[in-house]
């Protein structure tokens, strides 16, 4: 398999199953009714992906092309303790997939 493919593999399995496994751990997301924690995930993700520093409607406008309608107040309300520890132990196994072992090291870059 190329590694394209694999890592796309990787992150189908990041964004899926792995995210499945880790919610319930953390209690990010204690009832699923309209979200669910892929929805939170994509949204949260993909949400701030372009604007790091960018507001709350960037997350709102994501849960709404996954038709999901919800206010400003419920996302901030959402990133709680329990969001913190999700996504933590999220960028941990993303890097631990992600990161390939044998990768070519870029050179330093002379200052």
């Amino acid at each position: 398999m190329d590694k394209i493919s694999e890592r796309a593999r990787r992150l189908q399995a990041l964004f899926g199953d792995i995210a499945k496994n880790v919610a319930p751990n953390t209690n990010v997301i204690q009832r699923e009714r309209k979200i669910t924690v892929l929805s939170w995930l994509s949204a949260t993700g993909l949400g701030w992906m372009n604007n790091k520093k960018g507001p709350l409607n960037n997350i709102v406008e994501h849960f709404e092309q996954q038709g999901i309608a919800i206010r400003e107040q419920a996302v901030s309300q959402r990133f709680d303790p329990h969001a913190v520890e999700f996504f933590k132990q999220m960028i941990a196994k993303s890097c631990r997939l992600l990161v390939d072992n044998n990768t070519e090291v870029l050179p330093k870059q002379p200052q």
